[in-house]
């Protein structure tokens, strides 16, 4: 399991290939950690959802944690929304990107 202490351990150019080999079990942890004021451990966690959806679809069911994100009066919240939307549209196979723009 991804720990606070292990996601800030990880050296960026890393993060790729760490987000490779997460636990399905990491990604509601990693979604949550989305919504810390922390900038490090956000932008971290975005990373690391952000290339793991490149590869596999277990980003995909929190598309609706992004979408809500699109609402936020905070800027930051809204591109972690849409950039991670944007990423998980190859795995959309319920038109939700059309609902969405």
């Amino acid at each position: 399991m991804i720990t606070l202490e292990k996601i800030t351990s990880i050296p960026k150019r890393d993060l790729p290939d760490v987000s490779k080999q997460l636990d399905k079990d990491d990604i509601p942890q990693l979604v949550e950690w989305l919504s810390l004021k922390d900038d490090n451990i956000r932008y971290r966690a975005f990373l690391l959802l952000q290339s793991r959806a490149a590869f596999f679809n277990d980003v995909y069911p929190f598309w609706d944690t992004f979408r809500k994100k699109l609402g936020s009066d905070n800027s930051y919240q809204r591109s972690i929304g849409l950039m991670l939307i944007a990423e998980n549209a190859r795995w959309d196979t319920e038109n939700r990107t059309k609902e969405t723009v």
